[in-house]
């Protein structure tokens, strides 16, 4: 998908970001499960930092590079594992099938992690609150061109956005395009 005359091109980041609904963060009665999803994304920031380089995917030891490497992800985890980062690199560890030697799991988060994690945090939310930005800008694209094709067959017809559902169900996901031919 890209802008017709190429001054535009969405990439996956920019589809992973249009998912984003910062706008319901507040909505949300305990606002600490906003926190807790933040401090998953940054957990796992600091997890790739602390995982030693030959046992990372992208410059994994020559011994390593057999490995089948998506079968060597930490993947969902519950909630409880990110209580605190020393216990959630306790289980990335047995997750990812390395020991201490690869991964230290023992020491505390240092002060350079600590600010790092916070850095992260405050990029997380800018690039969430980007999300609706993103998402307006796929739809209106979409839409141009549906209009643009219609246009190119000599279509009499129109084609608008139109609310599937409450925007208060807080899903991103509640508009469809929809043609009207005015030939019927």
């Amino acid at each position: 998908m890209g802008h017709k005359h190429g001054l535009l091109e969405l990439s996956t980041q920019h589809l992973h970001l249009a998912t984003q609904a910062p706008l319901t963060w507040s909505d949300v009665p305990d606002s600490s499960a906003t926190a807790l999803s933040i401090r998953k994304v940054t957990y796992r920031a600091l997890l790739s930092r602390r995982l030693h380089p030959s046992a990372r995917a992208e410059t994994g030891s020559s011994g390593l590079r057999e490995v089948h490497w998506a079968q060597k992800r930490v993947g969902r985890l519950a909630s409880s594992a990110y209580r605190d980062f020393n216990y959630y690199l306790t289980l990335a560890a047995k997750r990812l099938q390395v020991g201490e030697t690869l991964l230290d799991t023992k020491t505390p988060m240092q002060p350079d992690e600590s600010d790092l994690q916070s850095e992260l945090e405050i990029l997380y939310v800018l690039r969430c609150f980007m999300g609706p930005v993103i998402e307006s800008y796929i739809v209106l694209d979409r839409l141009r061109y549906l209009q643009e094709h219609l246009q190119e067959l000599n279509n009499k017809g129109s084609v608008y956005l139109c609310n599937l559902f409450d925007q208060g169900t807080d899903s991103l996901r509640n508009l469809a395009l929809v043609w009207e031919s005015s030939d019927i």
